[in-house]
């Protein structure tokens, strides 16, 4: 049977765990630390997509990270919100936060041409009486660099947005513009990817060919490689699994059959990620793939995406109860915004993506043979971790451009 995947989204850029076939089928031995990520990974991926016309890239994994920081500060209900969102059921902050400390580890050991640094920092206004606890509690359990500025200085935001652009990789140059006089604390989560494929596309075989947006048609560079490769089989929707160096993590393009990508995810649930590790217990099978090369950068605020999925109360300043990141326990600051952007490069080599979350903390007062997949229109891909079965992007691709 023949299949044409047409690309206009990014639906998914995940990092994906896949050792080995062996290691993998070993994994489904054991409860898998990213299951109920996913969950959070796609109701908030499903807000994003409704309301973002165009390409749209999220990295799960960083925003994810960047709350649980928060979390270990948040006292009684705002705690208990947070947490039933960022975890399962009767799951406690120790083990959320046990389960972090275990998947980053797992990214330090990556075979040679697959990288994946995960960065978190702790930048508190000089003025502020900011618990020891708290502080001690970022670094033992996310490693969080933590520093005391003058929020009131220039150079505060400089400081902070270098920090982003060296854990990135220099992809994202900034994520604040300035400190105003209401904020209190920065807590910043940085993920930087850079990884080649296993089997390399040949910038000899790429070539222009109509891409079909949402809106018009544009020519645009198609990677092409015939070989065999895991389908990914979900409603309405087919897609392939690319390897990387070290094949723990893999890349994955998902398209549906007919209608618009934003139409189509809103039909869709965690399922869809649990079919793309499903497929690699199927055999593989020949595929004529072409792929448009793609460059993209996105960024949003998503405070009122947060408010939608249910987090609520930790951006109240009437209810917020962050006592635990003051010295006095004192309840006076809340969430006042979650900053977030990406980049992603998709080549011929390899891929390169990065994603920077900020939460900043306020005062509460002033206070077969013969498959054949062209991803000409609107697609999903992703990269996923197999192993702790981790979302760590999420995105649409509308129009791609090429890097």
């Amino acid at each position: 049977m023949k299949r044409s995947i047409v690309p206009i989204a990014i639906l998914f850029l995940a990092l994906s765990s896949v050792l080995s076939a062996s290691a993998f089928h070993e994994s489904q031995n054991r409860p898998p630390v990213g299951m109920e990520r996913n969950e959070f990974s796609m109701r908030l991926f499903k807000i994003l997509a409704g309301q973002e016309p165009g390409n749209m890239l999220f990295s799960p994994a960083s925003v994810h990270i960047a709350l649980s920081m928060t979390l270990n500060g948040a006292g009684s209900s705002t705690r208990d919100e947070m947490l039933g969102i960022l975890s399962p059921p009767d799951a406690t902050l120790e083990t959320l936060n046990a389960e972090t400390a275990a998947m980053v580890a797992s990214f330090e050991n990556l075979r040679e041409g697959t990288a994946l640094s995960v960065a978190n920092s702790l930048w508190i206004d000089q003025h502020y009486p900011v618990s020891p606890r708290f502080v001690t509690d970022m670094e033992r359990s996310f490693q969080a660099e933590t520093a005391s500025l003058d929020f009131n200085s220039p150079t505060a935001a400089k400081s902070i947005n270098a920090w982003v652009s060296q854990a990135t990789n220099r992809k994202i140059e900034s994520i604040i513009d300035r400190l105003s006089a209401d904020m209190r604390m920065v807590l910043v989560n940085a993920i930087h990817f850079l990884a080649d494929w296993k089997y390399p596309f040949d910038a000899n075989d790429t070539r222009n060919r109509v891409f079909h947006t949402s809106t018009k048609d544009i020519r645009t560079p198609f990677m092409n490689k015939s070989m065999s490769m895991h389908l990914i089989q979900v409603p309405e929707g087919q897609g392939v699994l690319l390897p990387y160096t070290d094949e723990r993590m893999q890349f994955f393009a998902i398209m549906p059959d007919t209608g618009t990508v934003g139409d189509w995810l809103q039909g869709q649930d965690a399922t869809l990620i649990d079919a793309v590790f499903a497929a690699l217990e199927q055999p593989k099978t020949r595929v004529e793939l072409s792929l448009p090369k793609f460059l993209d950068r996105f960024e949003k605020p998503l405070s009122r995406d947060l408010q939608t999925l249910g987090m609520r109360i930790p951006f109240d300043p009437d209810r917020a109860d962050f006592s635990g990141m003051h010295a006095d326990g004192l309840k006076d600051l809340f969430i006042g915004e979650v900053l977030h952007k990406t980049f992603i490069r998709v080549d011929e080599k390899g891929t390169e993506a990065a994603a920077v979350t900020a939460v900043v903390m306020r005062v509460t007062s002033m206070m077969p043979t013969g498959e054949q997949m062209v991803f000409d229109r609107p697609f999903v891909y992703g990269i996923v971790d197999t192993e702790t079965r981790s979302t760590l992007f999420l995105g649409i691709m509308e129009h791609p451009q090429a890097p």
